[in-house]
């Protein structure tokens, strides 16, 4: 029981530290590139800088529907951590994960709250569908390493039936 106590504190210290540095580098950025007055290349070509302030969410969808957008995050974090909490099978990749989508989500809740919109401004030139910040940044990498979390863990859970 004390090596779970231990362990679980240990978590949970991790989760908030990532969180922390995540929401940070996102306030950051986002207010730097708020007071710029000018758009940027970065990598002519490839990515450059472009602030928008999107009322909308990810390629301003549900534009000014900005309550709305409030209400969904709020609840999609609570079902998020209570879900996380509740999952027995619980990794560090789950936490890694768990930690880079929720920053990113209350990255860009905060906008919402504090501002009315979502300061957005890194845009791939190649590509022509929209603008994002680094809170959709950890929201995309949280994903995607949910996704490896879960083919890592049906893996596990197929292997230990066919060892029955």
């Amino acid at each position: 029981m004390k090596e779970y106590l231990k362990t679980h504190w240990l978590k949970l210290i991790v989760r908030f530290l990532i969180i922390a540095v995540i929401l940070t580098f996102d306030m950051i950025t986002k207010e730097y590139f708020a007071q710029k007055t000018h758009d940027a290349n970065f990598i002519p070509g490839f990515i450059s800088f472009k602030y928008i302030e999107n009322t909308g969410a990810a390629f301003g969808i549900l534009g000014s529907h900005t309550i709305l957008l409030i209400v969904v995050s709020i609840l999609f974090v609570a079902l998020f951590t209570i879900w996380d909490f509740t999952n027995k099978e619980s990794s560090w990749l789950s936490e890694i994960a768990y930690s880079f989508v929720v920053a990113g989500a209350v990255g860009n809740l905060y906008d919402r709250l504090i501002l009315g919109y979502v300061r957005d401004f890194i845009n791939f030139d190649f590509m022509t569908w929209g603008v994002f910040n680094i809170a959709d940044t950890f929201i995309t990498i949280g994903c995607v390493v949910y996704v490896i979390y879960f083919i890592v863990l049906f893996a596990k859970q197929k292997r230990k039936k066919s060892d029955i």
